[in-house]
């Protein structure tokens, strides 16, 4: 999340559990340093690449950081009710005019996953609001992720990816080893 490395995101609407959890912050609990990558829709900012791949029934969230894809399925399903938990949770999509809005629930439960020291629980959810600029160099993301057990309401924030038609997404797979040097 963001905010100063040195503690919590206590800026947040935290539940009790999450204030307690908040307290015991250590930057040397950093997940990154364990190549435990953030959820949906925080991995769609940082200084990485990001491609969309629209296919027939699907739209492909592909993500340079850590190379990975999120699949948004788009051909009206509902989500499952019986949803294994993963980092990526499920989601499923629709156009609104040009606004491809991603529901995503169905996530893991994170030790970081609503910000900086602030765990979160299989109940998170998030909407994702992705527009295209009418002159097609920027797509702003509007998003909102929501947490009953560790937030007491909804998160609202903003990205803005800037075109670069002209950059490579490059390998970027995570080694435990490299990583752990953040926390040094």
């Amino acid at each position: 999340g963001a905010g100063p490395r040195d503690r919590a995101a206590t800026h947040l609407p935290l539940t009790e559990k999450a204030v307690a959890a908040a307290a015991g912050y250590s930057e040397n609990q950093n997940p990154m340093a364990q190549c435990i990558y953030s959820l949906p829709p925080g991995n769609m900012g940082g200084p990485y690449l990001h491609e969309v791949e629209i296919l027939d029934d699907v739209i492909l969230l592909h993500l340079e950081y850590n190379e990975v894809t999120r699949t948004v399925f788009m051909d009206g399903r509902e989500h499952p009710a019986d949803l294994t938990p993963s980092n990526q949770g499920h989601s499923i999509g629709w156009w609104e005019d040009d606004t491809l809005v991603v529901d995503t629930i169905g996530l893991a439960e994170h030790p970081w996953g609503n910000g900086r020291g602030i765990p979160s629980s299989t109940q998170r959810h998030s909407v994702e609001r992705l527009t295209l600029s009418e002159d097609g160099r920027n797509v702003q993301i509007e998003y909102m992720f929501e947490d009953a057990e560790y937030l007491t309401e909804a998160v609202t924030n903003s990205i803005s990816w800037a075109h670069a038609p002209d950059m490579q997404m490059l390998p970027n797979t995570c080694d435990p080893e490299v990583a752990s040097r953040i926390l040094d």
